[in-house]
């Protein structure tokens, strides 16, 4: 068996969206390159620039690690750099290997604007302004899908007591939507029914750890998991899809809440006026995003969190809405 996964060329919304994915993304790939150079700082651990020091040449894109690093990196540079492009300023992006992190540098004012998992953005909803939402295949949702390989568990019942993958504390699709469908259908939490979990820190490597055998199942964002198949058709046959889960909410983007208004509009107008322009239609079009819209339905997300973390999201231990490690 071949435990491999190579680079996604353009996770669709990731999304996704890609995702939390450009699938915006929820919310999107690994192989959207762009010859333009944008800083990036993935470790940066200071505080909260004072407002005397905040740099007024710059839109500063927090993007979560919803694929690995690097992937993340490839699909949004070009994009954020034609968004801060059509505002007259540059772009600078942030990345952070947590939502939970990427939460914090947002309410935090590190950066301005940010790619948020659908998780992540209904723990901070009140916090927070959404700037617009990634409609891949003509949909503005995306679901979990819990995989397993052929030999392996076959139904939710068979998941008690294997290894398991979440993706991230705070993700919708790669842990809230499995901790809810246990204590639903089970009356369990996450401890009691699987016999360990791991996290594995993105979607594209819940499904390496599936195919290497490292763990018997995962939950992974559905725009992930069809594009790792789309660039890797030959591990088709090694994953099977035991459960799907209903439509969330993709992944948005959104702003800190104190953004100057006329940053906030300008941005938003970029963004969803993306695709009837010239020059950011191949962007899009590298990314598997269709358009962007002004918002989606996050209600079932809402719901699923509140009985996963056992309070409402927004009431989660933590300034950001993360919480313990299970």
């Amino acid at each position: 068996m071949n435990g491999n996964v190579g680079p996604c060329r353009a996770v669709k919304m990731g999304v996704a969206i890609v995702r939390c994915v450009l699938a915006i993304t929820p919310a999107f790939a690994a192989a959207c390159r762009s010859d333009r150079a944008v800083p990036v700082d993935f470790s940066r651990r200071e505080q909260p620039r004072a407002v005397a020091d905040v740099r007024t040449d710059v839109v500063r894109f927090g993007v979560a690690a919803m694929i690995s690093p690097e992937d993340t990196y490839s699909s949004y540079v070009g994009f954020t750099s034609y968004l801060a492009g059509r505002v007259g300023l540059r772009a600078e992006m942030v990345q952070r290997r947590t939502y939970e992190e990427m939460n914090r540098i947002l309410l935090g004012g590190e950066v301005d604007v940010a790619f948020v998992c659908t998780g992540g953005y209904v723990a901070i909803r009140d916090r927070v302004r959404l700037l617009a939402v990634p409609v891949v295949d003509g949909l503005s949702t995306y679901n979990s899908l819990i995989i397993a390989r052929p030999s392996g568990p076959a139904s939710l019942e068979a998941l008690r007591g294997v290894r398991f993958a979440f993706t991230d504390p705070l993700s919708n699709t790669g842990r809230m939507y499995p901790i809810y469908l246990v204590r639903e259908r089970f009356g369990l939490g996450p401890r009691e029914f699987f016999g360990g979990v791991v996290y594995s820190g993105g979607h594209d490597e819940s499904i390496r750890l599936v195919l290497r055998g490292a763990v018997a199942a995962a939950a992974v964002d559905h725009l992930v998991y069809d594009a790792v198949l789309r660039d890797r058709p030959e591990i088709a046959d090694q994953l099977v899809v035991i459960h799907r889960s209903p439509p969330f909410g993709s992944p948005p983007f959104v702003a800190r809440a104190d953004l100057d208004p006329a940053l906030f509009d300008g941005i938003r107008a970029a963004l969803l006026d993306a695709h009837d322009d010239p020059s950011a239609r191949d962007l899009l079009a590298r990314m598997g995003i269709e358009r962007f819209v002004p918002g989606a339905d996050y209600s079932l997300a809402v719901e699923v969190a509140r009985v996963a973390l056992g309070v409402a999201p927004e009431d989660a231990a933590g300034p950001a809405g993360g919480e313990p490690v299970p």
